[in-house]
């Protein structure tokens, strides 16, 4: 099934455009390096972050291809990945907050052993000041 509907997506990507198609290959390959073996660096503390955060910058790719045929700028680009990293290192604060526990926390995803609150809150600081950092250079120019 995950082949047949890949393929139906893939193929229909074609109609929007080439760009799309493309987005849509490294959107599926982005998902495969994250959660598959050897790879699945969902388990490896920052670069899980990094890789779902890419999710939404690829996510802000389909759309901006659907509306245009050439590249956004790269400030918008840079902008969209750091809001997508903070956005995940938000969610992994929430979930040690859920389990009460970094222990519990560190049995449910092998990435916590790694983390603490001030480390995440690291990652969020840098990330939304880029991101902010990155939207001011877009507006500015554009």
């Amino acid at each position: 099934e995950f082949l047949i509907f890949l393929l139906l997506g893939l193929g229909l990507s074609l109609f929007v455009g080439s760009a799309f198609l493309i987005t849509q290959i490294f959107f599926v390959l982005n998902g495969l390096f994250y959660n598959v073996r050897p790879f699945r660096v969902k388990d490896i503390v920052i670069l899980d972050v990094v890789c779902e955060g890419l999710n939404n910058t690829i996510r802000f790719f389909l759309g901006w291809f659907v509306m245009h045929s050439f590249w956004p700028p790269l400030s918008l680009i840079i902008s969209t990945w750091m809001l997508g990293i903070f956005l995940m290192s938000l969610k992994r604060q929430f979930e040690i907050e859920k389990f009460n526990s970094l222990e519990i926390a560190r049995n449910y995803r092998k990435s916590f052993l790694h983390y603490t609150k001030a480390r995440l809150l690291s990652i969020e600081l840098v990330c939304f000041f880029s991101s902010l950092l990155g939207l001011v250079v877009f507006l500015k120019t554009h």
